[in-house]
């Protein structure tokens, strides 16, 4: 998803406050996600097969961006 900066590094921010940026930015985009069940998201990227993927699978992203 979205790749933070030398200062986003320095600086890191919440799980939730990622998780909440990058939903945010990738809507602006036209990508629709949706909350299908308990820790489950469905992302559906316009004009692309819809994917799923787990709050887990964004928190593995989110701590290697972030190397905690």
């Amino acid at each position: 998803m979205n790749t933070p900066t030398k200062e986003d590094r320095k600086k890191p921010v919440s799980f939730s406050q990622w998780f909440l940026k990058v939903i945010r930015h990738y809507e602006e985009k036209g990508v629709e996600f949706d909350r299908i069940k308990s820790g489950l998201v469905k992302i559906q990227l316009p004009g692309h097969p819809a994917i799923l993927r787990t709050f887990d699978d964004f928190e593995r992203e989110y701590l290697s961006k972030f190397s905690l």
